[in-house]
């Protein structure tokens, strides 16, 4: 399993990170609300504002984690270690599978690929 379930897990800081962002395109949603007239132009003026300090600032705060999180993930680290995935799907390629019959077989066969390239334990 990838190292997802500490602080330090990737998906948690990349999505942490994303929630700001989505403040930020709120933000920006209600400018155009504004735009059209659907509230009170002070009352949407004031959110608007708000979110968009708010959206900004914890962007700017959190980006340092978003892109390790970010890397971490589309970078082909697993717990922090570097891994040749290239070396890894040659090396399946060259594999004669066609004895392969059941969910089984498959699920032994990518475990000692995984413990012999990552070293994941069974």
């Amino acid at each position: 399993m990838m190292n997802t379930s500490s602080l330090y897990g990737s998906a948690f800081w990349w999505n942490f990170h994303l929630v700001f962002g989505v403040i930020i395109f709120l933000a920006v949603v209600f400018l155009v609300v504004w735009a059209i007239k659907f509230m009170k132009e002070k009352e949407l003026k004031d959110w608007t504002l708000w979110l968009a300090v708010i959206g900004i600032i914890g962007v700017l705060l959190t980006a340092g984690w978003g892109w390790k999180g970010m890397r971490s993930m589309m970078g082909g680290t697993y717990g922090g270690k570097a891994y040749n995935w290239e070396s890894m799907m040659n090396d399946l390629n060259d594999d004669d599978v066609s004895g392969l019959a059941t969910s089984d077989q498959w699920k032994s066969y990518m475990l000692d690929k995984m413990q012999e390239h990552m070293g994941i334990t069974k």
